[in-house]
């Protein structure tokens, strides 16, 4: 049990410091966001037109550094997307938030949460450990008709403290 969690913490080191030159690049991440148990923290930020695939953009990607201690464990990590964007009637927007969730000695677990205008796209990840990592991008899929953009967004990230 010891060893694994030793390699899961070396994994863990070795994707970041593999990330890091393309985080101050802005190519893979805009922010790294480091969060306790019981914080969070709130982003706002626009997209201008529809993901292409081709391209591999527009989307708005965090990598999200969830740490505790012995005494207080991340708990649930939760991810709210929501858009202030205005479609005119008969239209809508879709978008989503993808992405990938891994808590030290659980397993890997794909985020893939899609919402149309008004709603919001949400997802709760359990981490249950003193360490976790999150990478997620926002993008927008699709638009119907008439919707004015850029278009404005926030996402929030709540970390609870483990039960």
């Amino acid at each position: 049990m010891r060893k694994r969690a030793i390699k899961t913490v070396l994994f863990c080191m070795a994707a970041l410091l593999v990330a890091v030159p393309y985080v101050y690049a802005g190519y893979l991440v805009n922010e790294v966001i480091t969060l306790s148990p019981g914080e969070n923290q709130t982003r706002e930020f626009l997209v201008y037109e529809p993901f292409d695939i081709k391209n591999l953009g527009p989307a708005e990607p965090w990598l999200i550094i969830c740490s505790g201690d012995n005494d207080t464990k991340c708990g649930k990590l939760s991810i709210s997307l929501t858009t202030s964007a205005k479609p005119t009637f008969g239209s809508y927007m879709d978008y989503s938030m993808i992405g990938v969730a891994y808590a030290m000695g659980g397993t890997p677990e794909i985020i893939n949460q899609a919402a149309t205008t008004p709603w919001p796209a949400e997802k709760t990840i359990k981490l249950n450990s003193t360490f976790g990592i999150v990478y997620v991008a926002a993008l927008i899929n699709k638009i119907k008709g008439d919707v004015p953009l850029p278009a404005e967004f926030k996402i929030v990230f709540k970390l609870s403290v483990a039960e």
